[in-house]
């Protein structure tokens, strides 16, 4: 089903956007809306590092934004944490109708948000990617990355930093290894290896992409296949693999898989 939304899948993403408040839904449609509540999205649970994250805000954008975002955050975070893939897609659109300054100035606050609790989350992780792959080739155009292989045999480690990752994201080590050799079956070809945990964090999955990303569409697109069968190796799509996958779709240039947080799949999917 990759690449194929079906009927229960757009219901079950209309469902979701149905639980939102009207003041997100109207938040997220306005270019300053849209930035307040990509800050919330960002705001830390712990209280300390929270106030720091807001003077950090205060130093780097306008003070309405700062009272915006200062007004939604309680309402955001209270959400259902699988509406966030959905709320930030909802977004895109007025953040595109932001000019030149604003977007820079955006993207400064954002960095800032992220450093301020001196670590980065898987969810900050796919935030970013997210908006640099929709936001960016607008603002600050760049070349596209050249094509540089036109098969994956050369890249076995990358494919194995991406997959283990994917695999460790929402499993205890045996479901861990369960989900990698799902994923393996997709690329037959390729000499993958489970590599442990500590060779698979953000910075390294981040490497591993820019790498594949050199690679043909059509095998960027099983890379994809194999991240998707990870996902679906225990029939539930837990939410930090479909915001970890959706990172990596954008990383890869490909679109997502009908992966929804929290839904349920069968095998047939796989």
């Amino acid at each position: 089903q990759v690449g194929n939304p079906t009927e229960i899948h757009r219901q079950y993403a209309h469902e979701l956007v149905r639980t939102l408040p009207a003041n997100i839904i109207e938040a997220v449609h306005d270019p300053y809306g849209a930035r307040a509540v990509i800050f919330a999205l960002l705001l830390d649970e712990n209280d300390a590092v929270r106030e720091t994250q807001m003077q950090a805000l205060r130093t780097t954008t306008t003070p309405d934004i700062v009272t915006l975002t200062e007004a939604i955050a309680p309402t955001v975070r209270q959400l259902d944490t699988r509406v966030r893939l959905p709320l930030i897609d909802m977004s895109l659109a007025a953040l595109r109708a932001m000019a030149k300054s604003q977007y820079l100035e955006f993207s400064q606050a954002f960095q800032k948000l992220v450093a301020a609790d001196q670590r980065l989350g898987l969810f900050e992780w796919t935030l970013h990617r997210i908006l640099l792959r929709h936001l960016q080739p607008q603002f600050e155009p760049a070349a596209a990355p050249r094509i540089a292989y036109y098969g994956l045999q050369r890249l076995a480690r990358p494919c194995s930093v991406l997959l283990s990752t994917l695999a460790y994201a929402g499993s205890e080590l045996d479901e861990a290894r369960t989900a990698f050799a799902e994923a393996a079956r997709h690329l037959p070809k390729v000499k993958l290896e489970l590599l442990p945990t500590g060779e698979c964090g953000l910075e390294q999955l981040d490497q591993a992409l820019q790498e594949l990303a050199k690679v043909a569409a059509k095998h960027r697109e099983r890379l994809i296949d194999a991240c998707a069968a990870a996902i679906c190796a225990d029939e539930e799509v837990k939410v930090r693999e479909a915001e970890l996958l959706r990172g990596i779709s954008d990383m890869l240039n490909c679109p997502m898989p009908p992966l929804l947080p929290g839904q349920q799949v069968t095998t047939a999917t796989r």
